[in-house]
């Protein structure tokens, strides 16, 4: 049997996150091709590293413990920059670029100190990214992320593999039903928001839209990791803390539209999510919404990029959530059109006959 090595930042037994998620599905299809794989993640080191960040010397640490066993290996797969340890690699080795950190540098740049920047933009870019990627295969999970691998850092002969989202599970269900399970009201027009809270994620966008438009009610499923928003006891909010998929999907379906305000995404499951389970999505051009969002009918539903400042995309959220609450027919045929796309591009099975492909499997 062959054996495979994948390097990634945490344990995806243990952890919870889109990473994660991704990890052990290749880790299922990987084994699918009579492959067996073994993880090497942070938690696995131990010792001195010498360096300054604890988190950079453990992914450093692990990586040298592979290089000890790579002959082990017939082939290796790196997820982002946690793999820039192995080096150089002396195996088949593939790098998964889930984003860029140049290109997150870049789309933060006013909203986070000098010194961030440049710990983003020249540690974890250029440094970590660059040393990831060396000798090795890019994959990129979305064409945004093929494209800035490109123009940050010089590669060639990317291979974009979008990723996958189990239209199984993330699927319309009964909304009043949904509603029922919940204790959503039958008659109320909700909008909800899903992900870490964070302001690189539109949160305050968010916050300020709750505010400003009161008679919405608010579900707010909120990731692992962030800050805790500061909505208690407002009257139009349910919060919803680290819900599994199954519980996602209900929400997704009882609810009437997203609001999805980031800065940047490399890919986004949020919104794959989202229309997979036919629920409108009001998003910024990132991820996959970039691609999705430049046809009809989702052109309507795409907000301004935040360089046109703060007002302007509140603004926007604001006359777009009017728009869907007084069309019901455009709900309809934007629910359509998005679980269409995601069954066709993005379902989870596609996903697996293009990596299968990518890796030579």
């Amino acid at each position: 049997m062959k054996k495979a090595a994948l390097l990634t930042a945490f344990d995806p037994s243990a952890f919870k996150g889109g990473i994660e998620v991704y990890s052990s599905n290749l880790i299922r299809l990987l084994g699918d091709f009579q492959v067996a794989t073994d993880v090497y993640h942070s938690g696995l080191a131990g010792g001195a590293h010498g360096f300054h960040n604890d988190y950079l010397g453990k992914l450093y640490l692990a990586g040298q413990m592979l290089k000890e066993r790579e002959g082990d290996y017939d082939i290796i797969i790196a997820n982002s920059f946690y793999g820039f340890g192995y080096f150089p690699p002396g195996r088949r080795t593939f790098t998964v670029y889930h984003a860029t950190h140049a290109g997150f540098a870049e789309a933060v740049r006013e909203r986070v100190s000098p010194a961030s920047y440049l710990q983003l933009r020249r540690i974890y870019g250029d440094l970590c990214e660059g040393a990831g990627g060396f000798g090795r295969t890019p994959i990129a999970v979305s064409e945004g992320v093929g494209r800035e691998l490109a123009a940050w850092y010089g590669y060639e002969g990317v291979r974009v593999v979008p990723n996958g989202v189990d239209t199984d599970l993330f699927r319309k269900r009964d909304p009043l039903l949904a509603r029922k399970k919940w204790g959503l009201p039958e008659d109320a027009f909700i909008g909800m928001y899903a992900g870490r809270w964070e302001d690189f994620k539109g949160a305050d966008i968010v916050e300020a839209i709750i505010r400003n438009v009161p008679d919405v009610l608010w579900i707010i499923a909120l990731g692992t990791g962030g800050q805790q928003p500061a909505l208690s006891g407002r009257d139009n909010v349910l919060l919803f803390e680290e819900a599994e998929s199954d519980a996602l999907a209900e929400l997704y379906s009882a609810a009437d539209f997203l609001l999805f305000p980031s800065l940047y995404e490399g890919f986004g499951y949020v919104v794959a999510e989202a229309l997979a389970c036919g629920l409108p999505v009001l998003s910024t051009r990132v991820g996959v919404a970039r691609e999705v969002f430049d046809r009809e009918p989702f052109r309507l539903l795409s907000l301004p990029d935040w360089s046109g400042g703060r007002e302007v995309l509140l603004s926007s959220c604001a006359g777009k959530i009017e728009l869907l609450r007084g069309n019901p027919l455009l709900r309809e045929e934007v629910a359509k059109a998005g679980r269409r796309i995601v069954e066709e591009e993005y379902s989870l099975s596609r996903w697996r006959t293009r990596m299968a492909e990518a890796l030579g499997l």
